[in-house]
């Protein structure tokens, strides 16, 4: 019992402390024989130039078991990413061509006091630029449901501009005044006169 519990010493990192329980030797009970004596290490001898040899020892169990796992991660996630590559799933859908038909009539609408941002495409707020005036009046071809931003809604409508340097771009419906008094209070987001775009 001695010499493996000298072994596990010598073997066994963290032994016995790492397992929470008492050495081998302790557990066993009393002895005839003497308690072993402490033999002080012996000086090392200057160790003689590497020669090639066997191969090192293979690793503890645990350690192995860590490298195995770690390595079928490494191996499903390349396999993962590799299907993606191949499948394409990495590039984002193409979005629908935006409807960009009325009835053929268009309405006026005038900005408010803060004018109106325009866009090039609703969903994705792409190609901010050219605002409206305050106070501007434009016509507008028809409306387009997309409630992208949490500052169009409660109603979620753009209007398909089609005046001046705006022609063809898209703003928020509740920019506009939408049959509203200045001044007043605000009671349209959406002039639902404007037809639904198709």
């Amino acid at each position: 019992m001695r010499d493996l519990d000298a072994w596990a010493l010598d073997h066994v990192p963290g032994y016995p402390h790492a397992a929470g329980a008492p050495r081998l030797v302790e557990t066993c009970g009393p002895t005839d024989a003497p308690p072993p004596v402490a033999v002080p290490p012996a000086v090392p001898a200057p160790e003689p130039e590497a020669v090639p040899g066997p191969a090192p020892a293979a690793a503890p169990p645990a350690r192995r078991r860590w490298a195995v796992a770690a390595a079928a991660v490494l191996l499903v996630a390349a396999g993962a990413t590799t299907a993606a590559m191949v499948l394409g799933e990495d590039e984002p859908e193409a979005l629908p061509t935006l409807p960009s038909t009325g009835d053929g009539r268009l309405r006026p609408e005038t900005t408010g006091s803060l004018g109106a941002n325009t866009f090039t495409d609703p969903r994705t707020l792409q190609g901010q630029a050219q605002p409206i005036p305050p106070d501007t009046t434009v016509q507008v071809r028809c409306r387009y449901y997309a409630p992208s931003i949490p500052s169009v809604v409660p109603d979620g409508f753009w209007y398909l501009v089609d005046s001046g340097e705006w022609a063809g771009r898209w703003s928020p419906a509740n920019s506009f005044m939408n049959g509203d008094v200045p001044g007043e209070p605000t009671l349209h987001n959406t002039d639902l006169d404007v037809p639904v775009c198709r």
